[in-house]
């Protein structure tokens, strides 16, 4: 994987004793801490040596850590009914739910060291993220060793009577990892996840785990399963909204699409009425009773609930597809003053939003 103008082996180096430092303070003192930290070493290597020294597609080692981090999961979770691992559903999914982690997640926020490794992300990104389509025959070869040498990582520590879980957490870790750099997403959402690291597993098992059930339940129900209906991100815009999400999606001037009003227009719009209504009655009730400002990171704020609420509800596809990409789309573009009051907002609202519902009229701040 050579570059004229990068050495990405020296880039990666140089991550490497970076991510040293900036976990020097952290000491293993539980066995089950030590057996971890070697496990995580391990696959982190392995990762490496498949794609400096095997030259295999990242998309490619991406797709085989997810395959074989769901095939622990369940047999982790004993649902090993779900026979089938369905990747163009399961896949879009955990990124979702990982997004939402990070999002939801109190964070003390960078230091010095991490703003240098977004850097260094940042330009590894630039040299291996989205690759460009490979021929057929390569992407067999390298799917063949990748998944040869993960499966065998995952048969070699189970022998050693390495915890399934620890393997499982390796796994999702280097897949997080990679998949970041493949789609050039923020490095920000990765470092997020990895300071609050033992936090972040367990929200996105539980998230995922009923993700996983709720998929079980609809593809007993209605065969043929979901991914002959899978639609395209923003896919419920009208010609007027594409026009605008093709001229600014992806752009610096991305953030347009969510200033002011428009999030909350395009959901008037696109959602039922009914449902609209419930958005608005969640953001009277942050405003009123919890004495939020009525301000953007408010808003998202109260998207997070609603998302929560239906998918505990199961709403329908389409709803739910709607309210995520766009709680996606706006809460990616929140400042960095804005998130820092989110995140203090969703502390208080999580602590006490049950106990809202139980007695509204009774609640106190």
């Amino acid at each position: 994987m050579s570059n004229d103008t990068i050495d990405i082996e020296q880039v990666m180096a140089d991550m490497g004793h970076l991510h040293q430092e900036m976990n020097k303070d952290h000491i293993a003192v539980t066995e089950n801490e030590k057996q971890g930290l070697i496990i995580f070493s391990r696959c982190n290597g392995l990762i490496l040596e498949l794609l400096l020294e095997k030259d295999c597609g990242p998309q490619v080692i991406e797709l085989s850590l997810f395959y074989f981090f769901h095939e622990l999961f369940v047999r982790n979770n004993d649902m090993d009914e779900l026979d089938e691992n369905h990747l163009d559903i399961n896949l879009p999914a955990a990124i979702d739910l990982m997004t939402n982690v990070a999002h939801t997640i109190q964070d003390s926020g960078p230091d010095e060291n991490a703003k240098k490794m977004e850097a260094m992300i940042s330009i590894l990104s630039d040299q291996i993220g989205h690759p460009q389509e490979q021929s057929k025959e390569k992407t067999a070869t390298d799917a063949q060793e990748v998944n040869s040498t993960i499966m065998a990582f995952v048969n070699e520590s189970i022998n050693e009577s390495v915890h399934p879980v620890l393997i499982q957490n390796a796994l999702l870790y280097n897949w997080l990892r990679i998949s970041i750099i493949n789609a050039k997403a923020p490095e920000s959402l990765f470092q997020i996840i990895e300071r609050n690291w033992p936090q972040a597993v367990e929200m996105f098992d539980a998230f995922y785990l009923k993700h996983l059930e709720n998929a079980d339940q609809n593809t007993t129900v209605d065969s043929p399963s979901k991914a002959s209906t899978a639609q395209p991100p923003f896919s419920y815009l009208d010609d007027e909204d594409k026009e605008k999400f093709q001229q600014y999606l992806g752009t610096d001037l991305e953030d347009l699409l969510v200033s002011g009003s428009r999030t909350s227009n395009r959901l008037k719009r696109y959602i039922e009425e009914a449902e609209f209504r419930k958005i608005r009655i969640i953001l009277t009730a942050l405003v009123r009773d919890f004495e939020l400002p009525s301000v953007r990171w408010t808003f998202v704020l109260t998207l997070m609930l609603y998302a929560v609420s239906i998918e505990d509800n199961d709403a329908s596809d389409g709803l739910n597809e709607i309210v995520k990409q766009e709680l996606g789309l706006v809460s990616k573009h929140l400042m960095e003053e804005e998130r820092s009051h989110y995140q203090n907002g969703l502390e208080l609202v999580v602590n006490r939003w049950g106990e809202y519902l139980s007695d509204p009229n009774g609640f106190e701040l």
